[in-house]
C-alpha cells in the first residue's frame, strides 16, 4: 500500500450523490461471503486497516459497474474525502478490496468513464466489487 496526495476530479455531469446509510451500514451477507472466501472475517486486525490517501495496485482487473450512485473516496471510510462520484452505466475496473473501518468491504477501483480512482463500499458495486484482497491486508 502506498500513500498518495489527494486528487481533485472533474465534476460529474451535474448529478448529486445523496449519502446513503448503506455506505457505512453493517456488513451485508454478500460481503460476509466474500470475506470468508478470502479467509477473513469482519473483525479485521486494526494494524491492517487502510487509511485515507491509500492507493493499491491492480491485482484483480475484473470489470463491473456501480449499482447505485456512489462516492469514490481517498480511503475505505466515509470519513475519507470524496474524489468524485460513480453512477450506474459508467463502468469500473476493480483493483482489490480491503476491510474498511466500518467492518464492511471496500474496493479500490477506477471509474471507466471519468478516470477517477479511489475506494467505494462494495454494496454499491456489481458482483460485490473485487474478489482479490489487497496486498498486505
Amino acid at each position: 500500500m502506498t500513500q498518495s496526495k489527494s486528487h481533485q476530479s472533474a465534476p460529474s455531469s451535474g448529478q448529486q450523490v445523496t449519502p446513503s446509510p448503506t455506505e457505512q451500514g453493517p456488513i451485508t451477507p454478500q460481503e460476509e461471503s466474500k470475506l470468508k472466501a478470502a479467509g477473513r472475517d469482519a473483525t479485521a486486525n486494526a494494524a491492517n486497516l487502510v487509511g485515507c490517501g491509500t492507493t493499491e495496485p491492480n491485482v484483480d482487473g475484473k470489470t463491473g459497474d456501480f449499482t447505485d450512485a456512489a462516492r469514490i473516496r481517498t480511503g475505505p471510510s466515509t470519513s475519507c474525502t470524496a474524489l468524485g462520484d460513480g453512477f450506474p452505466g459508467q463502468g469500473a475496473t476493480y483493483f482489490c478490496f480491503v476491510i474498511g473501518q466500518d467492518g464492511g468491504t471496500w474496493t479500490y477501483l477506477r471509474n471507466n468513464t471519468t478516470g477517477v480512482t479511489g475506494w467505494v463500499r462494495d454494496t454499491f458495486l456489481s458482483g460485490v466489487g473485487s474478489s482479490k484482497l489487497c496486498p498486505g491486508s
